[in-house]
C-alpha cells in the first residue's frame, strides 16, 4: 500500500484530518475518541479488579472484566480460580459477540441500528449451541434485557458455562461487563441464582 493510499484511508475513517493550508495531517476526531476511551478503560480496570477478586473469593470460578468500544468486545482483565481445571480465555479482542454470555449481554443493551450493524458481520457457529439465526438471537437478547443477566452453555467453547452482567455508565450506556466462566462439570444448578447477582456487582 502506498503512503498516499494509506493516508487517504486514515483520513476517510476520521483517524486523521488534513490541514488544507499546510497539507500536513493532524489527529482526527476518531483517534481522539479512542484515546479518551483508552483512559476510561484504565479507570474502569482500577475500579473493577477488586470486584473481580471478591467474586472469585466467593465462588472460586474464573471471572473476567470486558470492555466494549467501537462495536468490539475486549477481555481486559481476569482473576483466575484456584481449581486445577478451569477455562481460560486469552485477554484481547473477541471478534464475534453473538456466542457466549459476555457478548450477548452487550448486544442486549445496544440500539436496534447498532445491533443490526454487528449482526451484518455474520453469526458463525463455534459449537453446536451457537445461535446463528438473527431472529433467534434477537429473541434471546430480549429475554436477557428483561432478566438483566446473560447465560450461555457451550456457545463459544464446548464444556463451559458463563454468566455476564452489564457495566453501565452514568448515561445508562453499556461500556462492558463482568463475565463468570465455569466448567460445565462443576456447574451447580442449586447455585444458579447466585451468579447473576455477582455478575451485576458493578456500576460505573
Amino acid at each position: 500500500m502506498t503512503g498516499l493510499r494509506h493516508n487517504t484511508i486514515v483520513e476517510s475513517e476520521n483517524y486523521a484530518e488534513k490541514d488544507p493550508l499546510s497539507g500536513h495531517y493532524r489527529r482526527g476526531p476518531k483517534i481522539i475518541d479512542l484515546a479518551l476511551r483508552f483512559i476510561s478503560n484504565f479507570n474502569l480496570l482500577n475500579l473493577a479488579h477488586p470486584i473481580l477478586q471478591n467474586i472469585v473469593d466467593q465462588v472460586n470460578e474464573t471471572t473476567y472484566l470486558c470492555f466494549y468500544t467501537q462495536q468490539h468486545l475486549f477481555f481486559i482483565d481476569m482473576v483466575e480460580c484456584a481449581h486445577a481445571i478451569r477455562f481460560i480465555n486469552p485477554l484481547g479482542q473477541r471478534p464475534y459477540m453473538h456466542a457466549g454470555a459476555a457478548g450477548k449481554i452487550i448486544l442486549a443493551h445496544l440500539s436496534a441500528n447498532r445491533l443490526n450493524q454487528i449482526i451484518s458481520r455474520g453469526l458463525p457457529a463455534f459449537t453446536p449451541n451457537t445461535i446463528t439465526d438473527a431472529e433467534e438471537l434477537k429473541s434471546e437478547l430480549k429475554k436477557i434485557r428483561k432478566e438483566g443477566c446473560a447465560f450461555s452453555s457451550s456457545e463459544f467453547a464446548e464444556g463451559s458455562v458463563a454468566f455476564a452482567g452489564p457495566i453501565l455508565d452514568s448515561e445508562n450506556t453499556v461500556i462492558g461487563c463482568i463475565n463468570i466462566v465455569i466448567p460445565v462439570d462443576r456447574f451447580n444448578e442449586e447455585k444458579k441464582g447466585l451468579y447473576p447477582d455477582l455478575s451485576n456487582a458493578i456500576t460505573y
